[in-house]
């Protein structure tokens, strides 16, 4: 029977993956919500980059600097502008928890590179009193004269304060006539 060493197995955790950092085989990192083992040395540049590597010239497939070891999932929070989301990566945006399907940087608004997620979970998010001039996500739940709405479609609210009605149609009624005050605890 083949002798089993502990001492030969030579991975080394070296965190979040990170450009220009100079990467052994065996060195494992976090990417996205995933954990990869680096199979060549290398100097990382952009991951991708680095995963369609070719050694020669005349290579036709590529020699990828990373495998995945194991997949999951990574909380990265509110969702933000001129952000670096990778896949694995999930954000808030509105009402809707996301999922990066595709790596990417993120544009000033969340419109922009929707294509690049996929909904993760749905759920509604307080935001109190609507308010002239805010960004609002799906999901978005606000109050205005005595009535709650949720936002359907992404958008900027009218800067002009000409009041919600100029967008009606980016909102359903989820309550009429009930006042929220505090913590969401209505009141009649």
């Amino acid at each position: 029977m083949a002798e089993f060493k502990i001492s030969r197995l030579r991975y080394t955790w070296k965190g979040n993956w990170t450009t220009t950092t100079a990467y052994n085989r065996d060195d494992v990192v976090r990417f996205g919500g995933s954990s990869w083992v680096c199979v060549r040395q290398h100097t990382a540049s952009a991951f991708q980059a680095d995963q369609d590597y070719l050694a020669n010239p005349s290579d036709t497939d590529p020699t990828p600097a990373w495998i995945k070891m194991t997949d999951g999932q990574s909380w990265r929070g509110v969702w933000l502008g001129s952000t670096l989301y990778s896949p694995g990566d999930i954000a808030l945006y509105g009402g809707v928890l996301y999922l990066v399907i595709n790596s990417h940087t993120s544009g000033s608004t969340f419109e922009e590179n929707s294509a690049k997620w996929a909904v993760y979970a749905s759920a509604d998010n307080w935001t109190y009193n609507w308010a002239a001039g805010t960004r609002y996500g799906i999901g978005d739940v606000a109050k205005y004269n005595g009535i709650v709405y949720r936002c359907i479609t992404e958008h900027t609210a009218d800067s002009n304060d000409n009041g919600l009605e100029v967008d009606q149609a980016k909102w359903e009624i989820v309550h009429s006539g009930i006042q929220y005050v505090g913590t969401g605890l209505p009141t009649e």
